[in-house]
Protein backbone atom coordinates (compact mmCIF):
# COMPACT_ATOMS: atom_id res chain seq x y z
CA UNK A 1 0.00 0.00 0.00
CA UNK A 2 1.28 3.50 -0.73
CA UNK A 3 2.29 5.64 2.24
CA UNK A 4 -0.60 8.10 1.70
CA UNK A 5 -3.03 5.23 1.34
CA UNK A 6 -1.97 3.48 4.55
CA UNK A 7 -2.27 6.73 6.53
CA UNK A 8 -5.76 7.31 5.09
CA UNK A 9 -6.81 3.71 5.78
CA UNK A 10 -5.63 3.80 9.40
CA UNK A 11 -7.32 7.17 9.99
CA UNK A 12 -10.52 5.85 8.41
CA UNK A 13 -10.53 2.87 10.78
CA UNK A 14 -10.21 5.15 13.80
CA UNK A 15 -13.10 7.36 12.69
CA UNK A 16 -15.45 4.95 10.89
CA UNK A 17 -15.88 2.15 13.43
CA UNK A 18 -16.51 4.07 16.66
CA UNK A 19 -20.18 3.00 16.60
CA UNK A 20 -19.31 -0.71 16.92
CA UNK A 21 -16.29 -0.72 19.20
CA UNK A 22 -15.60 0.81 22.60
CA UNK A 23 -15.83 4.55 21.82
CA UNK A 24 -12.48 6.33 21.51
CA UNK A 25 -10.56 3.05 21.93
CA UNK A 26 -9.12 3.01 18.39
CA UNK A 27 -5.62 4.34 17.93
CA UNK A 28 -2.81 3.96 15.43
CA UNK A 29 0.13 2.26 17.11
CA UNK A 30 2.55 1.96 14.18
CA UNK A 31 3.01 2.96 10.56
CA UNK A 32 5.68 1.68 8.20
CA UNK A 33 5.66 3.95 5.16
CA UNK A 34 8.34 1.91 3.38
CA UNK A 35 6.26 -1.28 3.58
CA UNK A 36 2.91 0.48 3.25
CA UNK A 37 1.59 -1.13 6.40
CA UNK A 38 0.44 -0.17 9.86
CA UNK A 39 -1.23 -1.34 13.02
CA UNK A 40 -4.26 -0.08 14.86
CA UNK A 41 -5.51 -1.01 18.33
CA UNK A 42 -9.25 -1.39 18.97
CA UNK A 43 -11.27 -2.20 22.09
CA UNK A 44 -14.15 -4.62 21.56
CA UNK A 45 -17.28 -4.55 23.70
CA UNK A 46 -16.63 -8.18 24.61
CA UNK A 47 -13.71 -7.15 26.83
CA UNK A 48 -10.95 -7.86 24.31
CA UNK A 49 -8.44 -5.41 22.87
CA UNK A 50 -7.07 -6.33 19.45
CA UNK A 51 -4.19 -5.05 17.37
CA UNK A 52 -4.95 -5.24 13.65
CA UNK A 53 -2.24 -5.22 11.01
CA UNK A 54 -3.25 -3.39 7.82
CA UNK A 55 -1.33 -4.03 4.60
CA UNK A 56 -1.66 -5.21 1.00
CA UNK A 57 -2.39 -8.66 2.44
CA UNK A 58 -5.55 -7.31 4.03
CA UNK A 59 -6.56 -6.95 7.65
CA UNK A 60 -5.11 -9.41 10.17
CA UNK A 61 -5.38 -9.64 13.94
CA UNK A 62 -1.83 -9.39 15.22
CA UNK A 63 -2.65 -9.75 18.92
CA UNK A 64 -5.62 -10.08 21.26
CA UNK A 65 -5.60 -9.44 24.99
CA UNK A 66 -8.12 -8.80 27.76
CA UNK A 67 -9.08 -5.14 27.95
CA UNK A 68 -7.60 -3.73 31.16
CA UNK A 69 -10.16 -2.44 33.60
CA UNK A 70 -10.09 1.35 34.08
CA UNK A 71 -8.96 0.96 37.70
CA UNK A 72 -5.89 -1.11 36.73
CA UNK A 73 -4.29 1.71 34.72
CA UNK A 74 -4.40 4.85 36.80
CA UNK A 75 -1.97 6.80 34.57
CA UNK A 76 -4.12 6.60 31.45
CA UNK A 77 -7.50 8.22 30.88
CA UNK A 78 -10.42 5.99 31.72
CA UNK A 79 -11.99 4.27 28.72
CA UNK A 80 -15.16 2.30 29.42
CA UNK A 81 -14.60 -1.40 28.77
CA UNK A 82 -18.20 -2.41 29.36
CA UNK A 83 -20.77 -2.15 26.59
CA UNK A 84 -23.41 0.53 26.73
CA UNK A 85 -25.98 -2.15 25.95
CA UNK A 86 -26.00 -5.82 26.89
CA UNK A 87 -23.41 -7.80 24.92
CA UNK A 88 -24.77 -9.91 22.11
CA UNK A 89 -22.44 -12.76 22.98
CA UNK A 90 -23.23 -15.32 25.63
CA UNK A 91 -19.53 -16.21 25.75
CA UNK A 92 -17.55 -15.30 28.83
CA UNK A 93 -14.69 -12.85 28.36
CA UNK A 94 -12.15 -15.69 28.47
CA UNK A 95 -14.14 -17.70 25.89
CA UNK A 96 -14.40 -14.57 23.72
CA UNK A 97 -10.65 -14.04 24.01
CA UNK A 98 -10.01 -17.65 22.92
CA UNK A 99 -12.41 -17.15 19.99
CA UNK A 100 -10.57 -14.01 18.86
CA UNK A 101 -7.14 -15.61 19.29
CA UNK A 102 -8.19 -18.43 16.95
CA UNK A 103 -8.38 -15.74 14.25
CA UNK A 104 -4.80 -14.49 14.77
CA UNK A 105 -3.08 -14.11 11.41
CA UNK A 106 -6.18 -14.85 9.34
CA UNK A 107 -6.44 -12.33 6.49
CA UNK A 108 -9.71 -10.48 5.88
CA UNK A 109 -10.42 -8.40 2.77
CA UNK A 110 -12.31 -5.76 4.74
CA UNK A 111 -12.18 -4.37 8.25
CA UNK A 112 -15.95 -4.87 8.53
CA UNK A 113 -15.54 -8.59 7.88
CA UNK A 114 -12.80 -8.91 10.49
CA UNK A 115 -14.83 -7.12 13.15
CA UNK A 116 -17.99 -9.09 12.36
CA UNK A 117 -16.02 -12.35 12.69
CA UNK A 118 -14.67 -11.51 16.15
CA UNK A 119 -17.32 -9.32 17.77
CA UNK A 120 -21.01 -10.24 18.01
CA UNK A 121 -21.75 -6.77 19.41
CA UNK A 122 -20.05 -5.12 16.42
CA UNK A 123 -22.07 -7.34 14.09
CA UNK A 124 -25.34 -6.34 15.81
CA UNK A 125 -24.49 -2.64 15.70
CA UNK A 126 -23.36 -2.88 12.06
CA UNK A 127 -26.64 -4.54 11.10
CA UNK A 128 -28.67 -1.97 13.06
CA UNK A 129 -26.83 0.90 11.39
CA UNK A 130 -27.30 -0.66 7.94
CA UNK A 131 -31.01 -1.20 8.62
CA UNK A 132 -31.41 2.42 9.75
CA UNK A 133 -29.72 3.70 6.58
CA UNK A 134 -31.84 1.47 4.34
CA UNK A 135 -35.02 2.51 6.18
CA UNK A 136 -34.11 6.18 5.73
CA UNK A 137 -33.56 5.61 2.00
CA UNK A 138 -36.86 3.77 1.71
CA UNK A 139 -38.68 6.59 3.53
CA UNK A 140 -37.03 9.20 1.29
CA UNK A 141 -38.01 7.23 -1.86
CA UNK A 142 -41.64 7.02 -0.71
CA UNK A 143 -41.65 10.73 0.15
CA UNK A 144 -40.20 11.62 -3.28
CA UNK A 145 -42.78 9.41 -5.04
CA UNK A 146 -45.67 10.96 -3.08
CA UNK A 147 -44.40 14.44 -3.82
CA UNK A 148 -44.03 13.67 -7.53
CA UNK A 149 -47.58 12.27 -7.63
CA UNK A 150 -48.97 15.39 -5.89
CA UNK A 151 -47.09 17.68 -8.23
CA UNK A 152 -48.28 15.64 -11.23
CA UNK A 153 -51.89 15.78 -10.02
CA UNK A 154 -51.78 19.53 -9.45
CA UNK A 155 -50.27 20.12 -12.92
CA UNK A 156 -53.23 18.37 -14.60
Amino acid sequence: MKAETIHEELQSIIVSYDYGIVPKSARVISVNDARGSGEVELGLFEGVTIVVSVSDRGFQIFSANPTPSPSSSSSTPSTPSAPTSPPASLLSESEQLRHVRKMLGQAFEAMDALLMAVSPEFRNRFQAQLFAKLSALSYKDRYDEDRAMREGASAS
